[in-house]
């Protein structure tokens, strides 16, 4: 695992268990979770102990499903602890395996929009 990608795994994971329970539409089980994102309960389990990292291809739905936006997974709210200062590195990582040179450019912009508003005071 890259340096730093297992603090941010259990930290990620953390917050998909935490807003899994206190959603405002109600409780979602783990099963109807995976199930609602196509990903195995055993995959989800291993995610919210932060075992395995969240894909990130799988990002968006999960925040959308559990009713809060993307970097609340990924970044800390105000008076939390603090986004893990590794997270850039660790993406741009990630995303020169899996995409195109242009989408991770885009991906970078858009998880560096996200990071900005993690970070604001």
């Amino acid at each position: 695992m890259v340096p730093g990608m297992a603090d941010l795994a259990r930290q990620v994971g953390r917050r998909i268990a935490y807003y899994r329970q206190v959603r405002p539409a109600g409780r979602l089980s783990q099963e109807r979770l995976a199930g609602r994102i196509g990903m195995s309960v055993s995959l989800l389990r291993k995610i919210e102990r932060g075992t395995r990292p969240l894909p990130l291809r799988l990002l968006e739905r999960v925040s959308r499903e559990l009713g809060v936006q993307p970097h609340h997974l990924i970044c800390a709210k105000r008076g939390q602890e603090e986004p893990h200062g590794r997270a850039m590195p660790m993406v741009e990582f990630i995303l020169r395996r899996a995409l195109s040179r242009s989408q991770v450019l885009a991906l970078t912009d858009a998880v560096a929009r996200i990071w900005d508003r993690c970070t604001e005071r």
